[in-house]
């Protein structure tokens, strides 16, 4: 039993791991980014995995979720670039980007069940990786 609780930690370290190091691989002067752009599809990718293998998604939420997400990272990627070329300030950017947190929750809420969405809440709060939490204001 021991041993299947350490493979399922390991397991979502490295998605985790995997979306952080995918979402900082594009230089900042780079374009804005969309929801077409390898890193995007990838990060996309490492999400949905997680979220499939920790919260039992069916195959038409799994179908459902991916456009939210894949739109939340692109978001979140032009508010760092906006943050590193100096347009916006760190303070505007953590305030932009936990407004874009409320958002995606508001309509994964619309997707999960309540029991799922419990546990991607939880998930974002366990999330070491994850300095400022992804839904502060939606408990």
């Amino acid at each position: 039993m021991g041993l299947q609780i350490m493979a399922m930690y390991l397991k979502k370290r490295l998605c985790r791991i995997l979306a952080g190091v995918f979402l900082l691989t594009v230089p900042a002067y780079a374009q804005e980014s969309s929801v077409t752009d390898d890193i995007v599809v990838k990060a996309t990718d490492a999400v949905i995995f997680q979220m499939t293998s920790n919260l039992k998604l069916t195959p038409d939420q799994t179908t459902a979720v991916r456009p939210v997400i894949a739109a939340n990272i692109v978001k979140v990627r032009n508010l760092q670039r906006s943050l590193e070329d100096g347009t916006i300030a760190g303070k505007t950017m953590y305030s932009q980007r936990k407004q874009l947190i409320d958002d995606e929750n508001q309509e994964l809420s619309s997707i999960l069940t309540s029991d799922q969405m419990k546990v991607w809440l939880s998930m974002q709060d366990q999330d070491p990786s994850n300095s400022h939490s992804r839904h502060s204001s939606s408990k």
